[in-house]
């Protein structure tokens, strides 16, 4: 979908090694993002990726299609409206 060009980073699944909803997933790119969990916004469609996200401390958001990801990221500042 070319989607990783508008994206400083990129944590691909088959790269890392790891499989949400493990820990470790979450843990490494707070890790790689030398960042508080807490400063991340994770946005998926798995209720089961969700809570596995906040339990480790990240800003996770059930969102199911592109139109709720769209106002997620809106609200959280990570999209300005186009007019």
């Amino acid at each position: 979908m070319g989607l990783a060009d508008l994206f400083d980073h990129h944590f691909a699944s088959h790269v890392m090694g790891k499989l949400k909803p493990d820990r470790e997933v979450f843990e490494h790119v707070a890790d790689s993002l030398r960042c508080d969990p807490s400063e991340i916004l994770f946005l998926d469609d798995q209720p089961l990726n969700v809570e596995a996200a906040r339990q480790v401390g990240l800003e996770a958001v059930l969102t199911i299609g592109i139109e709720q990801a769209t106002q997620v990221l809106t609200e959280f500042g990570a999209l300005i409206p186009s007019s």
